[in-house]
């Protein structure tokens, strides 16, 4: 039996957390939203409490990363993976022609900076920066290309890393392990060269 992927993606939140908790209790040390809180004075506990919910929210959405389409994205930029998905493509017999493409080394990192802005009453009472990264790191991985398109990865190694952060208050990074052969559905191929 093979496994072609995970029954749900792996996100840069799932690395993080299960349950969201995490997200909100960091955002209590966030040096924005308590100097805003402060500042407006008249907020108490349950308004505050609904106002960090919903930067909780935010931040969770920015992490809603799959980590497979990461990877394929960062692949996809690979020369040597590219060359071999034109070779493959314009061959005489498309179908019939692969290549193996060795992707161990070929590492994939996003940084992404996010921005929520909290307002009170009309008016912009804090704005809380973000950076978001997703660090891949691939130890033993081939991709087989066949007609233009990743047909097949080998099980290999790797991990992810996830981390966000805001003005020095920061979550992770935390580690996940992982197999790109279950992380990245293929279905019928991922096209590389049209």
């Amino acid at each position: 039996m093979t496994l072609d992927a995970l029954p749900t993606p792996l996100t840069a939140l799932s690395v993080l957390e299960s349950d969201g908790a995490a997200i909100k209790g960091w955002l209590t040390h966030v040096d924005p939203l308590a100097r805003a809180q402060h500042d407006v004075g008249l907020i108490t506990a349950s308004p505050w409490s609904h106002v960090l919910g919903k930067v909780g929210g935010a931040a969770a959405e920015f992490l809603r990363i799959d980590i497979g389409d990461v990877l394929v994205a960062g692949w996809t930029k690979y020369g040597e993976l590219i060359e071999a998905a034109r070779r493959t493509r314009d061959a005489t017999q498309p179908e019939s022609q692969s290549e193996s493409v060795d992707l161990a080394g070929r590492n994939v990192m996003l940084r992404q900076h996010p921005r929520v802005d909290v307002l009170w009453q009309g008016r912009t009472i804090a704005s809380v920066m973000f950076e978001v990264v997703v660090d891949i790191r691939i130890r033993a991985v081939r991709a087989l290309v066949r007609g233009g398109s990743i047909v097949s990865l080998s099980t290999g190694s790797g991990y992810a890393d996830v981390s966000i952060e805001t003005q020095g208050a920061r979550l992770g990074p935390k580690r996940h392990e992982l197999d790109p052969h279950l992380v990245i559905p293929l279905g019928t191929g991922i096209r590389l060269v049209d």
